[in-house]
């Protein structure tokens, strides 16, 4: 199948179950985002977004995308709120100005100093800034003073984790951080 008809149906898809949710999404009780920068709409993304949902984030923000697979988000496009962005900067911008501190998650490998997620203490307004799959955050958030670069440790020989696994991890620690130890779900 020709992927541009593949990714056409992909995304009219999208823009019905997107329209459904513009009605019902919600931010969560966690003072966190995710910044999605180009990743390909499929699959990563709806995880992504998946992902913020199941950890009550406020949103993601989507910088040059249009849409994303729908499906895998299993129903989260009617309860997270989205925003668009067509440069990086432009959400960076309205992310400074919310109060948001702002991370770039990223292989150790691509930063001279790289700060790592276990050891840092993640601020209340925390937006994690993930890359596309092959080519990462793009030099403009790289060489941003408002961003902090943010590696997780990697003991085995892969070099970097599948990003959606990252943003995972990145955003159940900044719930780990911040939830009270006595609250249960």
């Amino acid at each position: 199948m020709n992927i541009w008809l593949k990714n056409r149906g992909i995304e009219q898809r999208f823009e019905r179950e997107y329209a459904r949710g513009r009605e019902t999404a919600q931010a969560g009780p966690h003072s966190f985002v995710g910044v999605l920068e180009r990743l390909r709409p499929i699959r990563n993304a709806a995880a992504i977004v998946r992902t913020v949902d199941a950890l009550g984030g406020q949103g993601v923000y989507l910088v040059g995308m249009r849409f994303l697979d729908p499906v895998p988000t299993s129903g989260s496009l009617r309860n997270v709120p989205l925003r668009f962005f067509d440069e990086p900067e432009d959400a960076i911008s309205a992310l400074v100005a919310d109060g948001y501190s702002l991370f770039a998650l990223e292989p150790a490998h691509e930063f001279a100093e790289p700060k790592y997620l276990h050891e840092i203490a993640l601020p209340l307004k925390s937006a994690f800034i993930l890359g596309h799959e092959v080519q990462g955050i793009s030099a403009g958030v790289r060489k941003d003073p408002r961003v902090t670069a943010l590696s997780i440790a990697q003991y085995g020989r892969v070099q970097c984790m599948n990003v959606s696994v990252s943003a995972s991890l990145a955003m159940y620690e900044y719930v780990r951080q911040h939830v009270p130890r006595n609250v249960q779900t």
